[in-house]
């Protein structure tokens, strides 16, 4: 990281960080359904800029996580109709629904935000924020807030952040130190 001073890697994550990802077994353990696997591995994306910036700053580089919006991509292919239904992001001729309000945006609106993490002097010296909107992201009081904007504690949490990064280590054999 020496090599890379007052770098900003930034983290995509997404409106998934807010699915339920927990079970009996801990918030790193295995998932029984795509929706869940999914949820986990945003949340994973947000821990991992918390835990990135927190070895990292010392050296000057800061982390951030990222969520661009709700951005109709190829993904579309594994889900259901019911599920692309559900989710309300098409309208009836098959076109994505924009209205950025609701988390539904396009690509050019949802690359702002990493555009934005990248270059905004509002963010110099900070870092392990989540970000959202081209701003950083409201905290929220729960893990089971049903509110559509803001970060739940659980995609921020620094020791869940701890954990999750020395499990990337010991499964990867890789480690900054």
């Amino acid at each position: 990281m020496s090599a890379a001073p007052r770098s900003r890697p930034r983290s995509v994550s997404t409106v998934g960080r807010n699915i339920n990802c927990r079970n009996e077994n801990g918030p790193f353990s295995v998932v029984r359904s795509a929706q869940q696997f999914y949820g986990q591995s945003k949340t994973a994306d947000a821990l991992f800029a918390v835990a990135l910036d927190s070895i990292g700053r010392r050296q000057g580089v800061r982390a951030f996580a990222v969520h661009p919006g709700g951005i109709v991509t190829d993904l579309l292919r594994h889900m259901s109709q019911t599920e692309v239904d559900g989710y309300g992001i098409l309208d009836k001729s098959g076109k994505p629904i924009i209205d950025p309000e609701n988390n539904k945006k396009t690509p050019q609106q949802g690359a702002a935000t990493t555009v934005w993490c990248a270059t905004s002097p509002r963010l110099n010296g900070m870092g392990g924020v989540y970000c959202e909107d081209c701003d950083i992201a409201r905290a929220l009081p729960s893990d089971e807030s049903q509110e559509l904007h803001g970060v739940r504690p659980r995609a921020i949490d620094p020791v869940a952040a701890g954990r999750l990064w020395q499990l990337s280590e010991q499964l990867t054999g890789v480690s900054l130190d």
